[in-house]
């Protein structure tokens, strides 16, 4: 316990007093602080942002809290150095503040100015400064000073504080009440803005005329068998085999009957080679294979290296999720945090994948996207 060295009984530099008028019933809580200079009265700092009063004899001071109340407190008051503690939810952030909070509002402590409290951290303390005693940053660049603003100025409700605000999806900063609608509007206009892409995209694969170097392929990638097919614009089969990868496997326990029609049923790779080599060079069209896992198959069971590729955005299911337009898991109601989309199968299962790419690209290249999907937990749609 330091020496009591201040005109209030009970009170050290740097805690809460109340003052109280010698005529009336007017109180002003306040932070003690030490004179200004040798030889003058102590100070109080109100909370309400009045200036600084001197303790002259013209205010009756005491300590904010009651003898019993700080009698029955067991928590530690006063850190190594003999400054009383704050802690978080308790400290008069107006009066006191560290060197990061003072940084913060572009202030330093003054030359010589000693700390008149202590913040506790997770490790120790941390020094806290009279604010009306510290000085003023030099002022900022024009440039930076935009920054510095605008770090700190929620781009929706213009809404300032000392500490920059948190990005949104869109980069910009906004307070805590506007995240969460400017979030909204911003899935609401990305989603315009990909259905857009989508539809265009779709009518640039369709065309006018159907382009016979454009193949919509299934390639299942299930081991030890996956099923391909190709078919052209026009519906032309150009590839259809169920290729099984093990040529000898139930062989020993399968009947004559059964073999026999499980090697009708099924094509082994090295079978499917040449029909894989004519799609060679062709625009390859999937739902969301990009054929890495499939010429992976056909190097090490048929021992070839095929140059089948998928150009980035020919993938049918990325446009047809931005053409729904379902945000994904919807029962947790943040667009803040959540602006990823429901993945999309086809529209006709994974049965028919060919024809489900197919559905989907007139879908988008010819009709109207669907009404943005209603949120099942808050009732608010998503436009």
């Amino acid at each position: 316990m330091p020496e009591k060295t201040t005109p209030v009984p009970g009170a050290e530099v740097g805690e809460r007093v109340i003052l109280t008028a010698p005529i009336g019933d007017k109180r002003v809580p306040g932070v003690l602080l030490p004179p200004a200079k040798a030889g003058e009265p102590h100070r109080v700092d109100p909370d309400e942002g009045q200036a600084v009063l001197l303790l002259d004899g013209t205010w009756l001071a005491a300590p904010e809290r009651p003898a019993a109340d700080r009698k029955k407190d067991r928590r530690r008051r006063y850190c190594d150095d003999g400054r009383p503690i704050y802690r978080h939810g308790d400290l008069p952030a107006r009066q006191l503040a560290t060197q990061t909070m003072l940084k913060a509002r572009r202030r330093r402590p003054a030359e010589g100015q000693q700390p008149v409290a202590s913040y506790m951290v997770h490790r120790g303390y941390a020094p806290l400064y009279a604010v009306t005693d510290t000085d003023e940053l030099p002022p900022l660049p024009p440039a930076r000073r935009a920054a510095w603003d605008q770090a700190r100025t929620c781009a929706r409700c213009k809404a300032t504080r000392e500490r920059p605000f948190t990005t949104g999806p869109d980069g910009a900063r906004y307070c805590e009440d506007c995240h969460e609608p400017a979030a909204r509007d911003h899935w609401v206009a990305q989603r315009a803005e990909g259905r857009l892409a989508a539809k265009a995209w779709a009518h640039g694969v369709l065309g006018f005329r159907p382009d016979p170097n454009v193949v919509l392929l299934k390639s299942g990638t299930t081991w030890p068998w996956f099923e391909l097919r190709a078919e052209t614009l026009t519906g032309e089969v150009l590839l259809a085999a169920e290729v099984y990868g093990d040529p000898v496997c139930g062989q020993d326990w399968r009947t004559d009957e059964e073999w026999a029609e499980f090697q009708k049923r099924f094509t082994l790779p090295a079978e499917a080679v040449e029909p894989l080599r004519a799609l060679e060079g062709r625009r390859l069209i999937t739902w969301r294979n990009d054929l890495w896992t499939l010429r992976l198959h056909m190097k090490e069971l048929a021992g070839v290296d095929l140059a089948l590729t998928v150009a980035d955005g020919d993938q049918v299911g990325a446009h047809y999720d931005e053409w729904i337009a379902e945000r994904a898991h919807t029962g947790w109601r943040s667009y803040w945090h959540n602006q990823s989309m429901q993945p999309q199968q086809p529209p006709t299962g994974w049965d028919s994948e060919v024809a489900g790419i197919r559905a989907a690209l007139h879908a988008m290249a010819t009709g109207e996207p669907p009404a943005l999907p209603v949120d099942e937990q808050d009732g608010n749609r998503n436009e």
